[in-house]
């Protein structure tokens, strides 16, 4: 597929007809969104590639990044979900946390500004 944001995680490449290893070996889980993708790493980190116009690669830039950026400071990840502009992880604690794209309150902060750092999900019963 399309690689124009990085989202594949292979640098280098624009595009990719065939499968093609990423730049991460270590994945357990992974997530796609609308031009980033994201992993859980086999010791639970989030690493993430790709678009990052709204912050989506939750490492505190809105720059995009070809090759595997940690999201820092998730730790004990057990779930992840990309949507089109936005990530969010569940914590072994049972915490959601969420990162990118905010415009319609996709982060549950409470807010609609885009972050480009992990938030917490608030009032989650």
């Amino acid at each position: 597929g399309s690689n124009q944001s990085g989202q594949l995680g292979v640098t280098g490449a624009k595009e990719a007809a065939w499968p093609v290893p990423a730049a991460i070996d270590d994945a357990v889980a992974l997530c796609a969104g609308g031009y980033h993708s994201c992993v859980i790493t086999v010791d639970r980190r989030v690493v993430c590639h790709g678009d990052n116009h709204f912050g989506q690669l939750g490492r505190g830039t809105f720059s995009d990044h070809e090759g595997p950026s940690s999201v820092p400071p998730l730790d004990d990840v057990q779930r992840l979900a990309c949507g089109g502009f936005h990530t969010c992880a569940i914590l072994g604690t049972g915490t959601v946390w969420c990162w990118g794209g905010n415009f319609l309150g996709q982060l549950g902060d409470g807010t609609t500004q885009d972050s480009a750092v992990p938030v917490r999900v608030l009032d989650l019963p």
